[in-house]
């Protein structure tokens, strides 16, 4: 069953043409990829996606419900949890504020994953009361796929996990994508440039080219370095 789909979305900013008629579709229970080299639309994508941009044509469907004019708010309260490029932690608050944050725009109705957050990601635990703006960059991108996860999102987006992240942590978050993903049973989509998180992280990969699906990588062929770097420009 697909518990998320794009269907022939085209998408721009004012005049200027992004996404030109993308249909993709993520399986429940997937950790799906979407790469491709800088500027071919991947976050435009992921702002349809979470709708902070909505589409001029085509669809966005969410666990078999049509959710192209629900805003963003509405999606997070209807089980979808974002990660931004750029992370967007709220930094003179604490990382147990973060969180707090995190479980209310998730809404009301779903248990709260407080315990799960602390033990994927045992950094936050032992700074819970210290303020995100002091913490680096690794770290600010733990507790922003916390504050996404603590509401127990069905669908985890995540826009560039990797960026500004030192490599041993690179690997140590996707390591928790796996895991989140197996044992707690969240879909996973994200957009990634580095090689060995896509590797390590995904199952499967869509391949953008100038606003367009051009190809998916199977998930025979998704922890094949050779495939992947085809696709990406570090």
């Amino acid at each position: 069953m697909n518990l998320f789909e794009l269907n022939n979305v085209t998408a721009g900013y004012g005049s200027t043409p992004i996404l030109r008629d993308v249909s993709l579709a993520v399986e429940e229970g997937d950790v799906v990829s979407l790469i491709g080299r800088n500027g071919v639309g991947k976050t435009t994508l992921m702002k349809i996606a979470i709708g902070l941009l909505s589409p001029e044509e085509g669809d966005v469907m969410f666990d078999g419900a049509d959710v192209t004019s629900m805003g963003a708010d509405e999606r997070a309260r209807a089980g979808i949890g974002y990660v931004p490029q750029g992370r967007d932690v709220f930094p003179r608050m604490t990382v147990e504020e973060n969180l707090q944050i995190g479980a209310e725009v998730g809404g009301g109705g779903r248990e709260k994953l407080y315990d799960e957050v602390y033990e994927y990601f045992p950094r936050l635990d032992e700074r819970r009361d210290q303020n995100a703006g002091t913490m680096s960059g690794g770290e600010q991108q733990m507790l922003a796929i916390g504050r996404a996860l603590v509401g127990n999102p069905d669908l985890l987006l995540l826009d560039e996990p990797s960026e500004g992240v030192q490599p041993s942590i690179v690997t140590e978050i996707s390591e928790r994508v796996q895991e989140i993903n197996e044992e707690i049973g969240t879909t996973v989509l994200f957009v990634e440039q580095n090689i060995q998180f896509t590797m390590n992280a995904s199952n499967s990969c869509y391949v953008m080219e100038k606003g367009r699906i051009v190809d998916r990588v199977s998930p025979d062929d998704a922890d094949d370095e050779s495939v992947i770097e085809e696709h990406i420009t570090i």
